[in-house]
């Protein structure tokens, strides 16, 4: 299965690292992914959805975060602090997002 990883440029000593999730973690890692998406759709399409599914997915960041800082041991590749401000960037982004979006909602401009 590690062919899956090698077309993204992926380095092999961090197969196993992404492969060892646990099914808790991957659930919070799609939550925040897909609630992301999702919620990005919904602010294009002025819905008011897209508060909510931007809360969903900071809470699959969260989990996701809980995991990769308790659980998890990092590969050398990843414990950079190029990764560090990786990680800070994707929750700025998505709590910037929640925040917009709840203000969006708040005047009136998501329906």
């Amino acid at each position: 299965m590690t062919g899956n990883l090698d077309a993204f440029g992926v380095p092999s000593e961090m197969h196993g690292y992404f492969y060892s999730f646990p099914a808790w973690a991957v659930a919070f890692w799609a939550l925040g992914v897909w609630g992301c998406f999702l919620g990005s759709l919904a602010l294009v399409f002025r819905s008011r959805w897209a508060t909510a599914l931007f809360g969903i997915s900071i809470v699959g960041l969260i989990g996701t975060t809980v995991y990769e800082r308790l659980f998890a041991e990092l590969p050398a590749a990843m414990q950079t602090t190029g990764q560090n401000l990786f990680a800070v960037a994707i929750w700025i982004i998505t709590i910037g997002l929640f925040i917009y979006s709840s203000r969006m909602q708040r005047n009136g401009v998501l329906r």
